[in-house]
Parts: C-alpha cells; structure tokens; sequence
C-alpha cells in the first residue's frame, strides 16, 4: 500500500505547526484520492506516449472500445488525453481501468481510491460495490499484452 509521504502528512495533520511541504508529480493522484476518499471518488492518473502510427492506432482502438462499452465521456477525455480521469461511479471506474489496461499497448495507467493504490485501492472498491457476478475483466492481477 502507498501512503503519502511524512512531509505532506505532517502538513496534513489537525495540529501541525508546518506551513508547507512539497510533492512530487506521482504523489498527486495518490493526494487527490485520499482527500476525496469520503467523496467515494477514483482517480486514474494516465500516461501518454509520445504520437506515433503504433500508439495513435492503439489510442484510436481504445476510444472506440471504450465508446462501444457505453463510456462515451472517458473516450472523449482519453482521446483528449486527459492525464487524471474522476469517477464517482467506482464500477465504470474499475470498467475504464480494465479496459485501458487490457486494449491498450501504449498508454499506462494507475488506480487510486482512499488513498490507496494498486490492488489495494481496487479491492478497497469492490468492498464497497454491491455483490454482483464480477464483469469479465475484473480482476486484480493485470492483463498480460
């Protein structure tokens, strides 16, 4: 499990005499998901590559893809290459995070939730999903490409 760092979580604290800390580009989401945590909120934090025929052919699979399974804005952000998606619905989130990882080659991309990250944050969402027969994809190890 990723936790903050000291400097950030001493600044953080109800009774700390700090008035600054700083972070790093990674810590960002990690922040964002813990401070939204009682707001039931996901971020995926993705990566772009740089544009090429290969990764413009595999972001241009995955819009689609992502469009054909009903998740129209996530395509738009992903085709605007957004690099922080939000979900306040934690079962599109996990559907979106599956998918980027499983039809995509070129983009990475991160879960966190509460936060937490990894297979630690999305167990932490299926816990608070109702029990329903698991979409295919859903699983905590990643898809092999």
């Amino acid at each position: 499990m990723n936790t903050l760092n000291d400097n950030l979580a001493s600044l953080l604290a109800s009774k700390s005499t700090k008035n600054v800390a700083s972070i790093d580009q990674a810590e960002i989401p990690l922040l964002l998901s813990q401070l939204l945590g009682s707001q039931e909120l996901v971020v995926l934090s993705l990566t772009y590559p740089d544009v090429d025929d290969r990764n413009h052919k595999s972001l241009l699979t995955l819009v689609q893809q992502l469009a054909s399974h009903g998740m129209k804005d996530s395509a738009t952000y992903v085709d605007a290459q957004s690099p922080y998606l939000l979900f306040n619905d934690l079962r599109k989130a996990l559907v979106v995070y599956h998918e980027i990882q499983k039809d995509s080659v070129a983009i990475g991309v991160s879960l966190y939730y509460a936060g937490l990250t990894g297979a630690a944050a999305e167990q932490a969402i299926k816990q608070h999903l109702p029990h329903e027969p698991a979409h295919p994809g859903w699983t905590s190890q990643p898809t092999a490409r």
